[in-house]
């Protein structure tokens, strides 16, 4: 794409914000990837290697995840909202994970809320 996502503004906010929004009752906002400002204030940490992909990232973020339930969130995913987390949240029931389904039918689990030491797992 030649620029970085999390910096796009759609509908008058970027993209990074509009996922920290999402999250932001949650104990601990935990972002993986090189630092930024943000609206609001969280955690900053790099995976390993840096850029080395979604799987390093929630590693990362899940070595200092604290709460009993993680949500795990992409950043380039401009219209998520707190709606979304919430609905998720609402799915996992006695599940280990509630992961969002897109309007193809294709599972995105960068966009999940699961049951913190299963996804340890």
């Amino acid at each position: 794409m030649g620029t970085d996502k999390a910096e796009i503004d759609v509908g008058g906010m970027r993209m990074i914000d509009r996922v920290v929004d999402a999250v932001s009752d949650a104990t601990q906002v935990i972002v993986v990837g090189p630092p930024r400002r943000t609206a609001r204030p969280v955690v900053w940490l790099r995976e390993d290697p840096p850029g080395g992909g979604p799987l390093p990232a929630v590693l990362a973020g899940l070595s200092v995840v604290t709460a009993p339930f993680v949500a795990v969130v992409a950043v380039d995913m401009p219209l998520f909202e707190r709606a979304t987390i919430e609905a998720l949240r609402a799915a996992v029931g006695d599940h280990d994970a509630a992961v969002l389904v897109d309007v193809e039918e294709r599972i995105q689990p960068l966009a999940a809320f699961h049951r913190t030491e299963r996804l340890r797992a």
